[in-house]
């Protein structure tokens, strides 16, 4: 939804779509709780999740080119390696997360990590994968990390510390 996707050798080479002023969606709190749908993130919010989800997952996003499409968008071009495994599944992909100090927030593809203050979105059995190699390792591709803040950040922790008694 986010990019047009093509396979170069061993990676996969992503174009963000758009008409360039927006780079995918960043939660923001309502009447009603959170959501997705409501704020558009900016290019150095991609470029954040982007360096965010190298870190977490220990993935190898990389950043090719930053260009004007002939109508003039900006389009970010990024790539990331092709993973092999299996569906991560429910249960498998909760224990990672949890093992890594994360948090199930209330909607179901969202979880927080309240040591460093990031959550993942968007985190749900499509968008990983479970490599069975030596070691049993989550695989993720498409997920959404954010760094709320202010109320956002707030809400979340309330989630946290609502669950955890």
């Amino acid at each position: 939804m986010e990019h047009h996707v093509f396979v170069f050798g061993e990676r996969w080479l992503k174009v963000t779509k758009g008409a360039g002023d927006h780079f995918g969606l960043c939660p923001q709190l309502h009447q009603d709780g959170w959501d997705m749908t409501r704020r558009e993130a900016s290019a150095l919010h991609y470029l954040q999740r982007l360096q965010d989800v190298n870190a977490l997952f220990h993935d190898d996003h990389v950043l090719h080119a930053v260009y004007h499409d002939r109508q003039g968008s900006i389009r970010l071009v990024t790539s990331q390696p092709h993973f092999m495994g299996e569906s991560a599944g429910t249960s498998f992909l909760r224990g990672a997360m949890e093992s890594a100090g994360f948090v199930q927030l209330d909607a179901p593809s969202a979880y927080y990590r309240p040591s460093d203050h990031i959550a993942v979105m968007d985190l749900h059995c499509e968008n990983a994968l479970r490599d069975g190699g030596d070691l049993e390792v989550l695989r993720v591709f498409d997920a959404i990390p954010v760094r709320p803040a202010g109320r956002l950040r707030e809400v979340f922790e309330q989630q946290v510390r609502e669950k955890q008694m």
